[in-house]
């Protein structure tokens, strides 16, 4: 169990990670100022590093990266600081993405503890 444990933790943490970088995505894609390039730039950086990841493979990460960068164009006003005001759909999908993590977690659990011998 300490190991389906540790797998959670590990996605917990890149789940963070791509929260990071996707509160960023959103900044870029709701600036007036920063170039269309930058963004696009980011985009193709997380949707390869989600396609490498065997965790973001587990986790459906690459799908629902490509779904939000074709559907989310919530932004707050033009006024706004708080970045994580801009984006719906993205904080949706960590949260899925967040009970994905756990129920992946029980399922391992599961399968481990079926698979045990019985002394």
């Amino acid at each position: 169990m300490e190991k389906e444990g540790l797998w959670e933790t590990q996605a917990r943490a890149l789940i963070k990670t791509y929260e990071n970088s996707l509160v960023n995505r959103q900044n870029l894609f709701c600036s007036y100022f920063i170039p269309r390039q930058e963004r696009l730039d980011l985009e193709r950086t997380m949707l390869s590093q989600a396609a490498a990841n065997p965790i973001a493979k587990e986790l459906g990460i690459e799908s629902g990266l490509r779904y939000i960068f074709d559907h989310e164009t919530h932004c707050a006003s033009v006024n706004n600081t708080d970045h994580s005001k801009n984006g719906r759909l993205l904080w949706i999908y960590i949260s899925y993405w967040e009970l994905r993590a756990e129920l992946q977690k029980f399922k391992k659990v599961g399968k481990a503890l079926l698979e045990r011998p019985v002394n």
